[in-house]
């Protein structure tokens, strides 16, 4: 079990558009729970059809979040992590809305 002091939390900021013309300041709306080591090092996250993934090398996996019940998903480990010019996992990409790519090492 993992200590609360060892969290990472990722931040979930929304921009809400009224208009063309107007646009609501980006505020933070809640704050995930992230299991494992602390989040230091990481490529690049990705949106797509309320499910977030982000490239997490210092967990050495894609995390996936839900992005409207505002909760921690799954890990999808196997890559790299954060190993200098050898690093992991490299972008995100969903392909169809069914299958999640990324690049290792």
């Amino acid at each position: 079990m993992l200590k609360l002091a060892t969290k990472t939390f990722v931040t979930l900021s929304f921009a809400v558009c009224a208009a063309v013309h107007a646009a609501e300041p980006v505020r933070v709306v809640d704050r995930i729970g992230v299991p494992g080591v602390p989040l230091r090092s990481f490529d690049i996250g990705y949106a797509q059809g309320g499910v977030y993934a982000l490239a997490d090398r210092s967990n050495e996996s894609i995390d996936l979040f839900d992005t409207r019940h505002r909760r921690f998903l799954a890990r999808v480990g196997g890559f790299a992590g954060a190993k200098g010019d050898q690093a992991g996992p490299n972008g995100i990409v969903f392909v169809d809305h069914r299958q999640l790519w990324a690049g290792d090492g």
